[in-house]
């Protein structure tokens, strides 16, 4: 029913290339900052969630 309509379908990769980039920056933000260089080892996750809360609140 839906999965028929291009309009949807098209609104729906929009949303899951969305989603995934998010993903995918966030992930890479936390790899990166723990590596040798910055040596922040388990603070990484901590600066991760940082960097989620404001982009959460600039959205708002």
């Amino acid at each position: 029913m839906h999965l028929c309509n291009p309009q949807l379908l098209a609104t729906y990769a929009v949303g899951f290339r969305v989603l995934f980039c998010m993903v995918a920056a966030f992930t890479y933000i936390n790899f990166y900052l723990a590596e040798k260089a910055f040596e922040l080892g388990p603070a990484a996750p901590k600066i991760g969630l940082f960097a989620r809360s404001i982009s959460v609140s600039a959205r708002s």
